[in-house]
């Protein structure tokens, strides 16, 4: 088989499997896209090859996110539209900036920033406060960097320290298990998660009827004071850097008068 062959084919199987992960079928997309069903068949099958326009037309209908288009437009043969700079690259000052801003006028709440991986970038002096003498984080660092989803579940990490842990982290597992449907990075974030002790086996799989609620508190007990915590999650509007796409920007309020008077006495 000829490399523009093999092109297609591999184009074909990405299409299929967001087509499908995304609910859609064949007719439903071409639909959306204002094309035929045999045309999207032979696309699938490799038959035929899509335009650049084409590839446009199917991530933005299928709601692909930017890393993922560049694989597409790679696997069509087509250079790689997105770029992806380097978080402390000069082409992020700016970014940089705005995150800055964004964590320092939060005081005296905490706020993180975190890339799709949940590797913690950013934390404003709040967070920092409320963790320090809590967590050794030599304990749960991989590869040099902190891991959010490793520094609730880790039994050294935040895990001890959280009130309604059940209830918080089931509802964060389910948010991961959302994330690897279409994610390979999101499927072995939840592989190590499975591994750590105490793991209830129904948390081992998809929870189709589980409802992510658009606000779960958090409560720590910090020094014997319990912090109740809802959290805000923000991102940038129009990103034109796959970087820049996949930065979330995490604020954490208070949910009641008593955790914002800790808050703002720490």
């Amino acid at each position: 088989m000829s490399e523009a062959a093999v092109g297609k084919a591999v184009f074909g199987d990405l299409l299929r499997g967001w087509r499908r992960a995304k609910r859609h079928s064949q007719l439903d997309l071409a639909l959306l896209i204002g094309t035929t069903t045999r045309h999207l068949s032979f696309l699938e099958t490799g038959r035929s090859n899509p335009s650049r326009d084409m590839i446009v037309r199917l991530s933005g209908a299928l709601e692909i996110p930017m890393r993922e288009r560049n694989t597409l437009f790679r696997a069509a043969g087509y250079a790689e539209p997105y770029q992806e700079s380097a978080i402390d690259s000069d082409q992020m000052r700016q970014v940089k900036q705005i995150v800055d801003m964004i964590l320092e006028n939060h005081e005296p709440y905490p706020g993180l920033v975190i890339d799709r991986t949940w590797t913690l970038l950013y934390s404003n002096g709040a967070m920092q406060r409320i963790l320090a003498g809590l967590i050794d984080f030599s304990r749960i660092a991989r590869e040099g960097s902190i891991n959010v989803l490793d520094l609730t579940f880790h039994p050294e990490g935040l895990r001890p320290f959280v009130v309604n842990w059940d209830e918080a982290a089931g509802h964060m597992i389910q948010r991961v298990h959302r994330e690897a449907l279409d994610d390979r990075q999101a499927s072995a974030n939840l592989k190590r998660l499975m591994d750590y002790p105490g793991i209830p086996e129904d948390w081992w799989s998809l929870d189709v009827t589980h409802e992510l609620s658009p606000v779960m508190p958090l409560t720590l007990n910090l020094g014997g004071n319990e912090v109740s915590l809802v959290s805000a999650v923000t991102t940038f509007g129009t990103p034109q850097d796959v970087t820049v796409e996949e930065l979330r920007i995490e604020l954490l309020f208070p949910a009641d008068v008593q955790s914002e008077a800790f808050l703002k006495s720490v």
